[in-house]
């Protein structure tokens, strides 16, 4: 009996292992530092999402106030997904923004501030 004829035949494979995300892979061709324009969009998104919440919940007080729970949420899963959270995470933080602008009193809170804090925190 032939000997090669006994063996089973084996395949090498080679692995690619993929950058964490966001980062680009040495000799990808892509600038491992990001642009100016996306540290901008880096820094400001977060600042803007905050200002969003809280004009939000500057519109809709008074009688207005069901209004925050019905626009707060798609607002808070827009703003959770731009940011990179997962689609359940956006939707808890769309569920807090509309349950916030709902609140009375909220005026005083930094909420603006608190959702920057938050999708900085939590950034995938």
């Amino acid at each position: 009996m032939d000997e090669q004829a006994g063996r089973k035949s084996v395949q090498e494979l080679e692995v690619e292992r993929l950058p964490p995300r966001g980062e680009s892979a040495p000799g990808a061709g892509g600038s491992a530092d990001p642009s100016f324009a996306e540290r901008v969009r880096a820094a400001f998104d977060p600042v803007a999402a905050g200002l969003l919440v809280d004009l939000l919940d500057a519109l809709t007080r008074g009688v207005l106030a069901p209004l925050g729970l019905i626009l707060g949420v798609p607002l808070g899963y827009f703003l959770g997904r731009r940011a990179g959270l997962t689609p359940r995470r956006s939707l808890l933080l769309g569920l807090l923004i509309g349950v916030y602008c709902v609140m009375p009193m909220t005026g005083a809170l930094p909420l603006g501030t608190l959702t920057g804090i938050y999708l900085r925190f939590f950034r995938a």
